[in-house]
């Protein structure tokens, strides 16, 4: 069974290093963790977003079902752009601009600040904490 993880596991990061040009994977650990968080975050809100869209879809807010997966469209591209640019603060940005946009759109159209989606407002610095730093939680 471990061997089994393993191998999943190894396929996994390797996936993931391909998004990564080569010249960040040989920097410092930090460096190579930050690219690394950019790639994860975006193939799990990428893999994750579809469904709450199909949510939205079933509940009969197609518009917001729309908006979530354009949204994932730009959190999905943001480790393509890493791998194009080079920039992990590009691809980053790329994907906290989507993150943020979506929950601001989905709060302002259910009701603004009453709205269930407000509370996730507080995920955007977190997320950006998480994958830059402080500076970036504060920008």
């Amino acid at each position: 069974m471990n061997s089994t993880c393993a191998r999943w596991s190894d396929r996994y990061l390797g996936a993931t290093h391909w998004f990564i040009p080569a010249n960040l994977l040989t920097q410092a650990a930090n460096v190579r963790t930050r690219a690394e968080n950019v790639v994860n975050a975006a193939l799990l809100a990428g893999t994750a977003g579809p469904f709450y869209a199909l949510a939205y879809h079933l509940l009969g807010f197609d518009a917001a079902a729309v908006e979530i997966l354009l949204c994932c469209l730009g959190m999905l591209f943001s480790p393509l752009l890493l791998r194009l640019s080079g920039s992990i603060w590009a691809a980053r940005e790329l994907f906290l601009c989507a993150l943020f946009f979506n929950f601001t759109w989905l709060s302002y159209n259910l009701g603004g600040i009453g709205a269930p989606t407000a509370s996730w407002l507080i995920t955007a610095p977190l997320v950006a904490m998480f994958l830059g730093g402080v500076a970036s939680a504060l920008f």
